[in-house]
C-alpha cells in the first residue's frame, strides 16, 4: 500500500518509556504516511517515569522509524515538553535533518506557525512535586485500565477509558483556575502568528480564536496514550488524525 503524502505533522505526548504509551499503533502511522517535515513536540520520551528495565520492542521501532525518516530526507523538528525537560539544555542542536528546539517557527503558504509545547504556561508545572504525583496517579490509572481491558474486551467488543475519564475531570478543574489555552494564544497574537500549535494537555484541537483583536488557529496535537491523535497540514488545510483501535 502507498504511504499518504503529507506536507507536515504533529505528533506530541507520546511518552515512550512508560506503560501507557501506545507505540506500536503510532509506529502503524508513521508507517502510512511520507512526511515532508515532522514535529515532535514535546513528551516524546518521558524521562519522568523512564526505567532501564521497561524499553519494548515497539519503542524502539518507533525510535528507528524516526531514523528512516532522516535517512529520506524528512525535516525532524524535536521540541521538549516538561516530561523530557532535561533535553532543553540541549536545545539550538541540529544534525543533518534533525533539530532540537524550544520552540519553532515555520511559515506555511504565507502564513506564520508558531510551535511550542505549552508547559511554560501551565501554573501546575510551578510545583514539580504536585505534578509527578499526578503524573503516578494517571500511571497507575492507565495500568488498572489495561488490567480491566484484558478482561472486559474480548467479553464485550469494547474498552473501558476511565483513565481518559480521569484525566480529563482532572484538567477541566484545573483549565477553570488557569486556562494555559489563552496564555499561549495571547503570547501567539502578541507575535503576529496565524496558527499556535501546543501539546501537554493530551486533547486534540483545531478552533479558530481571537486574542487583541486578531484573530487566529488555536491547535493541539492530543496524545498517543489516550486519543491517538496527531495533527496534519497539506495543502494549506489542517486536520486532526485519529487513529483506528
Amino acid at each position: 500500500m502507498q504511504n499518504r503524502n503529507v506536507e507536515l505533522v504533529v505528533i506530541s505526548d507520546v511518552h515512550l518509556g512508560t506503560f501507557g504509551a501506545q507505540a506500536r499503533k503510532l509506529y502503524q502511522y508513521l508507517c502510512s504516511i511520507r512526511p515532508e517535515t515532522l514535529v515532535l513536540n514535546g513528551d516524546f520520551i518521558d524521562f519522568w517515569q523512564l526505567n532501564t528495565y521497561y524499553w519494548p520492542e515497539s519503542h524502539q521501532l518507533v525510535l528507528e522509524k524516526l531514523r528512516d525518516y532522516l535517512e529520506q530526507g524528512v525535516n525532524l523538528y524535536y521540541l521538549p515538553g516538561n516530561h523530557d525537560d532535561v533535553l532543553r539544555r540541549f536545545t539550538f542542536s541540529s544534525l543533518l535533518r534533525f533539530r532540537l528546539v524550544n520552540e519553532l517557527e515555520l511559515d506555511l503558504q504565507g502564513k506564520k506557525a508558531w510551535f511550542i509545547h505549552g508547559d511554560v504556561y501551565d501554573f501546575t508545572m510551578k510545583s514539580k512535586l504536585v505534578t509527578k504525583l499526578g503524573t503516578v496517579s494517571y500511571g497507575a490509572a492507565v495500568l488498572i485500565n489495561k488490567a480491566v481491558n484484558a478482561l472486559w474486551t474480548p467479553l464485550t467488543g469494547r474498552e473501558v477509558r476511565f483513565s481518559k475519564a480521569l484525566k480529563g475531570w482532572v484538567k477541566k478543574k484545573v483549565r477553570s483556575m488557569d486556562d494555559f489555552q489563552q496564555k499561549a494564544i495571547d503570547a501567539a497574537a502578541a507575535k503576529g502568528m496565524d496558527y499556535v500549535v501546543c501539546g501537554h494537555n493530551h486533547f486534540p484541537e483545531i478552533k479558530p480564536v481571537e486574542s487583541s483583536g486578531r484573530s487566529l488557529l488555536y491547535l493541539n496535537s492530543g496524545d498517543w496514550i489516550e486519543s491517538l491523535s496527531a495533527l496534519e497540514y497539506h495543502q494549506g488545510a489542517w486536520s486532526l488524525y485519529y487513529h483506528e483501535a
